[in-house]
């Protein structure tokens, strides 16, 4: 495959995407359930208040992610990139399970018992969220357990991915050093990847949140561009997936780095095919 070419094809979308983000933000993203609050109705718009939230932070992760991936320094893009996909997970299962008052529980465990926990009145052991009589009000909820639709496909592996540099992890000692075996820090890592990955949690956060049926939009010629980006996004990782797949050469002496290209080949399918998954309201029928 023709790397560079799509390097510069990735590195458009992801500046389109950060225009469009901010365009979003700026006359989109407001605070409805603070409103109901306010006002003393019981309401489960938090679920918007949440949302547009996730988007904002996710948006100026992106905008620090471009600076990042200037620099090459790839290693920490990933870091960032687990940041924006932790953001889309919660934000659509919230979407996609909170409908009704009879939801405001599920609601609580994003907003006000992580308020309460920060302020004090609610602390966390084994996993168990206390009041401060000791006694349990919820349970903590782990990433995986927000997992819908597809993206239990590959969440494995692709989180797993990402945490190996969030953390200090001796698997990942290669990306540091040089032939040598000295530790560098001009070594530039993963180009294509970094940024083929940053545009599928961007789009996925488009879908969960921005190409939803009712959402406002500065105006109409806005919207179709949302809509647009997310499209062409789509097309574009579809054909670059398979490409990098292709190209993954499977013929190595050595076993470890072997077993790593087909484990790579694995996620990098199920990735590629959770790009058809339905979120929102992107009809992608009339896409693939």
């Amino acid at each position: 495959m023709d790397e560079n070419k799509a390097i510069k094809e990735l590195d458009k979308l992801i500046s389109e995407f950060i225009e469009r983000s901010t365009v979003f933000v700026q006359y989109s993203c407001y605070l409805p359930g603070l409103k109901d609050l306010k006002e003393n109705h019981k309401t489960i718009r938090h679920v918007y208040d949440h949302e547009y939230l996730a988007f904002t932070k996710s948006t100026k992760t992106l905008i620090s992610i471009k600076n990042l991936l200037e620099l090459g320094n790839n290693e920490d893009v990933f870091i960032l990139i687990r940041s924006i996909f932790e953001n889309y997970l919660a934000a659509r299962y919230l979407n996609e399970n909170v409908h009704t008052i009879d939801d405001l529980p599920k609601l609580d465990e994003y907003i006000q018992n992580r308020i309460k926990i920060v302020l004090g009145y609610y602390s966390v052991k084994k996993g168990k969220v206390l009041d401060e009589n000791g006694q349990q009000v919820a349970k903590l909820r782990n990433i995986k357990s927000q997992l819908v639709g597809m993206d239990e496909l590959y969440y494995n592996d692709f989180y797993g991915f990402l945490s190996r540099f969030t953390h200090l992890d001796f698997s990942e000692l290669d990306y540091y050093i040089n032939e040598h075996a000295s530790f560098v820090l001009n070594k530039e890592n993963d180009p294509l990847l970094a940024r083929l990955f940053t545009v599928f949690v961007i789009t996925k956060v488009f879908e969960a949140i921005v190409t939803i049926n009712g959402e406002d939009f500065y105006d109409e010629e806005e919207e179709k561009k949302c809509y647009n980006i997310v499209i062409k996004s789509l097309i574009a990782q579809r054909r670059i997936f398979k490409e990098y797949i292709s190209a993954i050469n499977f013929h190595a002496n050595d076993d470890i780095v072997a077993r790593h290209r087909v484990n790579l080949q694995n996620m990098l399918i199920n990735m590629n095919n959770s790009l058809l998954d339905n979120i929102g309201d992107l009809n992608k029928a009339s896409i693939f």
